[in-house]
């Protein structure tokens, strides 16, 4: 029993060193999400004639992907690949999650932060027309 032990014990461990050589070096947690690494930190996400730059910043670590679509409004083409959740209000989307995290500020005080061009944005991402040349952010935010 105690080789038994052992040797899943000895291939759980290789696994793990395996997955850990892999990849763009960042620890990645997408449960059902597709994507593709061309490059470190930087994402291949959907499919279209449009592609624009969405950086991701959480403890000050930023995660670039770089999303083509054919939708026309940013909210539109970041919930059809999944990137974003949220809740449709009469204000437009309010995004709670980004790329897998949670920031609602009546359940743990944060707050997403959404800049075009590194300037703060004063429309929401269902208002925002996808400019290819623009670079969108989100940063987690405490308040």
């Amino acid at each position: 029993m105690k080789r038994f032990f052992v040797i899943i014990l000895a291939g759980l461990m290789l696994a793990a060193l395996t997955a850990c050589g892999q990849g763009s070096g960042e620890e990645v947690e997408y449960t059902g999400m597709e994507h593709e690494t061309t490059a470190p930190y930087i994402f291949q996400w959907g499919e279209g004639e449009t592609t624009f730059r969405l950086i991701v910043i959480q403890d000050d670590i930023p995660r670039h992907f770089d999303v083509s679509t054919g939708q026309e409004y940013l909210g539109d083409a970041l919930l059809e690949v999944g990137l974003v959740e949220g809740e449709e209000t009469p204000m437009g989307l309010l995004v709670t999650h980004v790329a897998g995290s949670r920031a609602v500020y009546l359940l743990d005080g944060a707050w997403w932060r959404f800049t075009i061009n590194g300037e703060d944005s004063f429309t929401g991402v269902s208002q925002v027309i996808i400019d290819p040349d623009a670079t969108y952010t989100f940063i987690h935010t405490l308040a």
